[in-house]
């Protein structure tokens, strides 16, 4: 029996489903999330209402403890019908829609400390503002994972020059050059970056950024993005910081 249910989506997840219709390919699945390739190539990810919000995402109205996520979507191929996804034995309609992007917090005035990650990236350019073109190619695609570490920190940096207002950001023009290119990275990588280039982005990115502005609750908001995936949060965090140094008061 189809489990029917209604979902919330991003600006851009709903334009990706509008706009290809046909079968889609399971990149994967997990508890609180299953990654799906659509015919236009673009990439988004079913989440489950305690899942990592991301920018990409089609949110269900049920937590991973309610839902076997992975169990529900075998035995059958994702499609994009009229005004639904088909995903194995789940039908969702989108309704609601999400909005993911970032928006201006002002200049950082408090910096939280963050994992080294030279343990991850032990041969990576950690400052992407230094030289951003190789910061794009000594990055992009480094790391194990679905979103490789390198591509974390990328989309850290990328959130910082939204949500801190640096001007003639030179990392966003490197990492659209690479991307334009062959592919380097996962296919579920390479559409956070291209979303992050859109200036969308994480709500704990945002959370974490008006802390900074605010001098108000920085370590707990800190916390909250260590907490996302084994590296992700370390990675973004770092990217962010790297970007709030950029934007730090000339006074400081």
């Amino acid at each position: 029996m189809a489990v029917l249910s209604s979902g919330s989506a991003t600006g851009f997840v709903r334009a990706a489903l509008a706009g290809s219709p046909g079968p889609a390919r399971l990149l994967g699945s997990f508890p609180t999330a299953c990654y799906l390739e659509l015919g236009s190539g673009a990439v988004i990810a079913v989440l489950t209402s305690d899942a990592v919000q991301l920018p990409i995402g089609l949110t269900l109205p049920w937590p991973s403890s309610g839902l076997d996520l992975p169990s529900l979507v075998r035995g059958g191929q994702p499609a994009v019908r009229p005004g639904e996804l088909r995903l194995g034995r789940l039908r969702v309609a989108v309704t609601g829609l999400r909005d993911a992007r970032l928006r201006y917090c002002g200049r950082p005035v408090e910096f939280p400390a963050v994992p080294d990650l030279r343990s991850v990236l032990p041969d990576g350019p950690l400052d992407p503002f230094g030289d951003p073109i190789a910061a794009a190619a000594g990055l992009l695609g480094r790391g194990p994972g679905l979103t490789p570490a390198g591509d974390d920190l990328l989309c850290g940096a990328l959130a910082a020059g939204v949500l801190f207002g640096i001007p003639g950001n030179r990392l966003a023009e490197a990492v659209r050059d690479r991307l334009a290119g062959p592919l380097i990275t996962t296919g579920l990588s390479r559409q956070l970056l291209l979303r992050a280039l859109a200036g969308d982005g994480l709500p704990e990115l945002q959370r974490l950024a008006e802390a900074m502005c605010s001098q108000d609750g920085v370590e707990q908001a800190c916390r909250r993005l260590l907490r996302i995936g084994h590296s992700s949060g370390a990675a973004l965090a770092a990217g962010l910081l790297a970007g709030a140094r950029q934007a730090r008061p000339a006074a400081a």
